[in-house]
């Protein structure tokens, strides 16, 4: 939609026309501040928003490690509790207590914790927790019933806990957390880590009392192998967890030290616990061994946790810091953008008024007849475009000229085809000799014959002649035959008139074998450095025969001694395919450089060459596949041709 269609864009531009570079300056600044000013206050906004949540998460953190400590604490609890329903000793029944006073502390420390956190869902939690923890110490229900009752009775306490340490999470908005580092981790912490320390609890707590009891009944010996085998699969999600979060953090994260020994930790536990209580035919373990040797694994749990806690802690404190510096940039940033406007409005006016001038001057010789002047192109803005744009303008006049010398040369058809007719005249002079001979001889041949005049030696020189003459032509008519379809060459939609979205390698990677390099020119190399999975749309069969053509141009007419390397490079850059096919032979010398694509120009008339290869090369590049060629002057070893072709879309016209 051009502006001039448009009355309110045209009055606009009008207005503008009357205002003078500084005034047009200073009009567009105020109105683009505006919504710069808007920007950088949901920056800020946006920033400091960032740096309180951290804090939050770091406030959590402080709170998931009192919750973890509470964990432990309960599950000890819960977990060496079970044995009295087999051992209830005045050391069993003081150990519980110790242990009923290690989650008292723990959770008044975790009251502690949250009296400077203003949240009601923690507050009220916390209650709740409290509530429930008051309701088991005063019940003496725990000491009634079979080892799964007990489990269960303090089990609730464990619950809440975990229930606790996923309120934590999420109120502090760590489970939110936009690094994928800190993300998994603290998924970790919330979901693996309790299914953890619930399994090894479960093997814990069933182990030790099946161990401490006089006799066990065949619900608990399927009960331990039901635990086992949760045993098995927490150890192997949380193996699984920690070695992918591991991955992702730095190299210098101790994660995947904290993974390995967490995994060796839960597989020394499994092992033992299949030992001593699956495998077994009789038990032979003592408990206090067994619960001492599985909370072991337990620690390792707590270590881990203990070590994970700081890391997320010390990757959100960095955060903050970062986004401080990001806040402290965006100050001074707009500080220092303040206090170059000026000067930047200084420096565009100059510049745009002095390239004007150059322009100018330049537009002013182009039109004087001077093609050999060209821009330098000195800055990066749009008029880098406007000075791009004229010099591809002075380089598509040279074209333009060029062109019309090449239609001048097209237009001496005539002299090609008195080249063709050159080209098929003498061997078709040799063939029509060759019959004619044939035909008296049959005719001689065949008088002697009927007058019975005819001898041995007769019939013998016929013959050899007559296989002389046949010689003659089938040699001649398969040169005709050749000439004939390289002619056939010149119609570039001739056999196809399809693009399509191909291969480039496929095209090429047979083109040794096709020519027959290996045998014909045992020691002339020819490379190809290709993607294998480069596609562009083109013509296929033409790319092939341009290949093909350069090719035996180059073993032609390049190494004299039958000796040397071919390189052929396909690359494609910004939807071009650029094509460098090179050689480290003879060179073409530099008198005939302005003719090697013109047809029935060759340096090997001598040898059978008729000059059409590289014209036929040129005319299927310019005119059917969209692309240009040209010949490497600055090369300094042998030849090199550098091909460009357009993507070619849709059918080609008829040739």
């Amino acid at each position: 939609m051009q502006s001039r269609n448009v009355p309110f864009l045209r009055y606009m531009i009008k207005l503008m026309n009357q205002f003078s570079f500084v005034g047009k300056f200073l009009l567009v600044s105020i109105m683009f501040m505006l919504p710069l000013t808007i920007l950088g206050t949901a920056l800020f906004s946006e920033i400091q928003h960032n740096i309180d949540t951290t804090r939050t998460e770091r406030e959590g953190i402080v709170l998931l490690q009192k919750s973890f400590n509470l964990l432990f604490s309960a599950t000890d609890y819960r977990d060496y509790g079970i044995i009295q329903r087999a051992q209830s000793t005045e050391y069993v029944l003081k150990t519980i207590q110790l242990k009923q006073d290690k989650v008292e502390g723990d959770l008044i420390a975790f009251k502690h914790a949250l009296e400077n956190v203003n949240d009601s869902n923690l507050h009220e939690h916390i209650l709740r927790l409290e509530e429930n923890w008051k309701n088991l110490k005063q019940s003496s229900a725990g000491a009634a019933g079979g080892p799964n009752i007990q489990y269960q009775f303090y089990d609730s306490l464990v619950n809440n806990i975990e229930l606790l340490v996923n309120v934590v999470t999420y109120d502090r908005k760590l489970i939110h957390d936009p690094s994928l580092k800190t993300f998994l981790l603290i998924n970790i912490l919330v979901k693996d880590i309790p299914m953890a320390i619930r399994s090894l609890g479960k093997a814990r707590a069933f182990g030790t009392y099946a161990l401490g009891a006089t006799g066990i009944d065949y619900e608990t010996i399927k009960r331990l192998d039901q635990v086992y085998d949760e045993l098995l699969s927490s150890s192997l999600m949380i193996e699984q967890s920690m070695e992918y979060a591991a991955k992702i953090q730095d190299q210098s994260s101790s994660i995947q030290q904290l993974s390995t020994y967490l995994s060796t930790g839960f597989k020394v536990a499994a092992d033992y616990f299949y030992l001593n209580l699956i495998e077994m035919d009789f038990i032979n373990q003592e408990w206090e061994d067994f619960y001492h040797t599985m909370s072991q694994s337990f620690t390792s749990i707590h270590e881990v946790v203990d070590s994970i806690l700081p890391a997320v802690d010390k990757q959100l404190e960095k955060r903050i810091e970062t986004e401080k510096l990001k806040l402290y940039t965006l100050l001074l940033g707009t500080l220092f953008l303040l206090i170059i406007v000026f000067y930047l409005y200084a420096a565009v006016y100059f510049s745009l008024t002095d390239s004007i001038k150059v322009f100018s001057f330049k537009a002013q010789q182009v039109a004087d007849g001077d093609l050999t002047v060209s821009l330098t192109i000195e800055s990066g803005d749009e008029l880098s475009h406007l000075y791009i744009a004229f010099n591809n303008m002075v380089s598509q006049l040279k074209d333009n000229q060029k062109q019309l010398l090449e239609a001048e040369k097209m237009v001496s058809l005539g002299g090609m085809i008195t080249g063709v007719a050159h080209e098929l005249n003498t061997p078709l002079g040799i063939l029509t000799t060759a019959v004619s001979y044939l035909v008296e001889e049959n005719e001689r041949l065949t008088l002697k014959f009927k007058g019975g005049e005819i001898t041995k030696s007769d019939l013998e020189h016929s013959l050899k002649n007559n296989l002389e003459s046949l010689q003659l032509i089938h040699i001649n008519t398969e040169r005709c035959s050749s000439l004939i379809r390289t002619f056939k060459q010149l119609n570039v939609y001739q056999n196809t008139k399809r693009a399509a979205q191909s291969n480039i390698y496929d095209l090429i990677k047979d083109i040794p074998k096709m020519l027959d390099l290996e045998n014909t020119y045992p020691n002339i190399s020819l490379t190809l450095e290709c993607d294998q999975q480069l596609y562009f749309n083109t013509i296929p069969e033409l790319l092939t025969l341009v290949i093909v053509n350069l090719t035996l141009n180059t073993l032609h007419h390049a190494f004299p001694d039958k000796a040397g390397n071919i390189k052929l490079s396909i690359t494609k850059q910004d939807e071009k395919l650029n094509i460098t096919f090179n050689d480290n032979g003879q060179g073409i010398s530099v008198d005939i450089i302005d003719k090697i694509f013109e047809p029935f120009f060759t340096t090997n008339r001598n040898q059978g060459n008729i000059g059409l290869g590289l014209h036929i090369v040129y005319v299927t590049i310019t005119q059917a596949l969209n692309g240009k060629i040209s010949l490497n002057e600055q090369h300094v070893l042998g030849t090199e041709f550098t091909i460009l072709l357009n993507e070619i879309t849709g059918h080609n016209p008829d040739g």
